[in-house]
């Protein structure tokens, strides 16, 4: 069995991510805005996957960096303005989402493709 790679990470990432975000709209759809936001995060982290798997997109890389930043970003502005507490699987997504952006980067480093 082999080493995942960078990019194998950032996909698996990018598929954690989208599937907490997808349960999350769920969740809050009686909060509207919340719940578009949580869907767009969902398949702004399907597309990006997708992309991750295609070795000849070489902007997936750095899309999937700046995906992962800018949930990071928006978890404490969104417990913030909702008044919600900080959870525990709120805080294992963005740790998974920082491994994301790290792998992402690493992964344009390295202009990995697959193996």
């Amino acid at each position: 069995m082999s080493t995942p790679s960078a990019r194998d990470v950032a996909i698996a990432a990018c598929a954690a991510s989208g599937l907490v975000h997808a349960w999350l709209v769920s969740v809050h759809l009686d909060e509207h805005l919340l719940a578009a936001s949580f869907a767009a995060a969902t398949v702004g982290a399907a597309v990006v996957g997708y992309a991750l798997t295609r070795p000849e997109l070489r902007f997936a890389p750095l899309a999937g960096a700046v995906l992962f930043a800018g949930l990071l970003a928006a978890y404490p502005i969104v417990v913030l303005a909702t008044d919600d507490n900080v959870d525990p699987l709120g805080l294992a997504t963005k740790a998974v989402e920082a491994i994301g952006v790290a792998a992402s980067l690493a992964s344009r480093r390295r202009s990995e493709s697959f193996g």
